[in-house]
């Protein structure tokens, strides 16, 4: 299946205004007010939505159940089990999708479990996705087969060398939002 996103575009995600609130409350008792605004806007109606610089195929938000993976540091390996035998063993009839900023070891092994099990992916990425050198071919691969999504909340925010545990924590809700 040859997917039709192949170059960035900019994709909106329409959420209910009390969800908009609690994001914005939830942000502020990080001291993340000004990481959230760059997804976080508001149409001239009122309504809220969030946007983000988008790699891959959108139809995965619509069509699937989303899972969102969320793996500590101080997961067991029965954890990560209990994790991919949930993602592996699924119903066909109501496929599933993972949704992630795969920051942690964790996280991206069940990333790199779902891509080898053909699982769909919505990828929360922490960096700008339009610099597709930056992209590893095996996730490549995927958003050409249609079986992944790239969502970039912040991609003009400047790279760092680390995460921020509070841009985490942010980008960890928003994906339980997307779910």
């Amino acid at each position: 299946m040859e997917n039709l996103y192949q170059t960035p575009y900019i994709h909106e995600v329409p959420v209910p205004l009390s969800v908009a609130i609690e994001l914005k409350a939830y942000a502020s008792s990080l001291n993340e007010e000004q990481t959230l605004a760059h997804c976080l806007r508001k149409r001239a109606e009122g309504l809220p939505f969030l946007r983000f610089l988008a790699l891959g195929n959108k139809q995965l938000l619509q069509n699937n159940t989303i899972i969102p993976v969320k793996v500590s540091r101080s997961a067991t390996e029965a954890d990560i089990q209990e994790l991919q035998a949930r993602i592996i063993v699924h119903d066909t009839t109501n496929p599933i999708a993972i949704i992630s900023s795969f920051v942690s070891r964790g996280e991206r092994r069940l990333l790199d479990l779902a891509i080898e099990a053909r699982v769909p992916a919505i990828f929360l990425a922490q960096f700008d996705i339009s610099d597709q050198s930056k992209i590893s071919a095996d996730l490549q691969i995927a958003i050409k087969e249609g079986r992944l999504l790239m969502l970039a909340p912040w991609p003009s925010i400047p790279n760092q060398a680390f995460f921020v545990r509070n841009q985490c924590l942010l980008i960890n809700r928003i994906a339980e939002v997307i779910a």
